[in-house]
Order: structure tokens, then C-alpha cells, then sequence
């Protein structure tokens, strides 16, 4: 006894990722028909995608191709390796080296205390100004888990940020999903990848606003 289904292109890889035999058995434009060996399997298959899309982001989840886990622990791995070096690098210059990602985005530094800890951490993150306040966007590239730093921030919301040689004291606020929609046009005004990252993940990308510290 088998089953068969239709999943979307996007979720071909999910499906290979799985230690049980896939067949295809045809294609018809965005969408393959497989069929699993195993009624569990299938069903497990199914439970575990959850196809998350938000009408603001403009790239469509098929345009993106997922990232594999061996992907995703390089990339934990080289953004701690970057970033300690570029926190190291735009404080001892008080913000005049090492101030842009690639694609020339102004970044801060953004200090917090680790949720286990204790211990103050920090973290080079692209500056999001929104008046007096600030954004903070937990992307971490559209992997399927928050970075650190959320968590951080999550336990210890008061943190303080550094731009252009100045450090300010702010309060951080995980915004709802109605205010990350509303954001969302300025965030990626800012930096367009946000979109895709947001595209590829399943993770609902959280979002904080940051207000000064009184």
C-alpha cells in the first residue's frame, strides 16, 4: 500500500532528505506527484511541511532553494568567525573600519547578555534607523533556527547599540506579526535580502524594535 501526493518544487529537497525511497512519478509545472513506500513515512512527510508564506514579502517560497543542513553549520560557523572579527575591527575604530556588509549596508554593534550566561556578548548586525528608535531582524541568512543573540535579547531586552563611534542604551521589543508586516517595506528598503531570507524559512522571522533608553 502506498500514497501519493502533490508538493510543491520547493519541498523536493525536504523530501530527498529523507532516509526512506521517493518515486517520481510525474511533473506538471510547479509540482511533482510522489509516491512513498510507506504510509508512515508519508504521513510523517506531511506533518513535518508546513509551507509558511506572508502576503508581504514579494519572493515567492518556490523561487528560493532551501538550504541544507550541512549549508546552514557552515554558515553558523563562518557568521561567528566574521563577526567577532568585524566587532573587533569597527570598535577599535570606533565605527571607521569594517563599518559596511558587502553590498555596502551601514552596520551597528549591538551589545547584549547572554541568556545562560550572563556574560555580555555582542554582535555586528545591519543598522535598521527608524527615527529615534531602531529595527533588529533576527534573520540569520533564512535558517531554519534564531541566532543566539535573540535569545539573548528575549531573557535581557535592555541592550545598548553602537553606530558611527556612538553608543546609545535602548529597550528591546519583539514586535507582533501585524508590526512586521507594517515594517517590513522599510526593513527591506534597507536591505532587499530580507525578503528571500524570509522566502526560504519556514521561521517566522522575529523582529524587535529598539527605543532609547531613558
Amino acid at each position: 500500500f502506498s500514497k501519493s501526493t502533490q508538493l510543491p518544487y520547493s519541498q523536493l529537497y525536504k523530501c530527498l532528505s529523507i532516509p526512506h525511497p521517493v518515486t517520481c512519478l510525474s511533473t506538471g509545472k510547479s509540482y511533482y506527484t510522489l509516491t512513498f513506500g510507506s504510509a508512515d513515512w508519508n504521513d510523517k512527510l506531511i506533518q513535518s511541511i508546513d509551507m509558511k508564506e506572508y502576503d508581504y514579502v514579494k519572493i515567492k517560497r518556490e523561487d528560493v532553494r532551501p538550504m541544507t543542513e550541512k549549508q546552514q553549520a557552515f554558515g553558523k560557523k563562518f557568521i561567528k568567525v566574521i563577526t567577532r572579527a568585524n566587532v573587533w575591527v569597527f570598535k577599535k575604530s570606533k565605527g571607521r573600519l569594517w563599518k559596511n556588509f558587502p553590498g555596502g549596508f551601514p552596520i551597528c554593534v549591538v551589545g547584549t547578555t547572554g541568556a545562560k550566561s550572563g556574560v555580555r556578548r555582542e554582535i555586528a548586525l545591519i543598522h535598521l534607523p527608524d527615527g529615534d528608535n531602531c529595527y533588529l531582524v533576527a534573520s540569520q541568512g533564512g535558517m531554519d533556527k534564531n541566532p543566539v543573540w535573540y535569545h539573548n535579547i528575549k531573557a535581557y531586552p535592555d541592550i545598548d547599540i553602537m553606530f558611527g563611534g556612538e553608543v546609545k542604551d535602548y529597550t528591546a521589543r519583539q514586535i507582533s506579526d501585524e508590526e512586521k508586516a507594517a515594517a517590513w517595506p522599510l526593513l527591506t528598503s534597507f536591505y532587499p535580502d530580507f525578503d528571500e531570507y524570509q522566502a526560504r524559512t519556514d521561521r517566522n522571522i522575529p523582529v524587535f524594535i529598539c527605543e532609547p533608553r531613558k
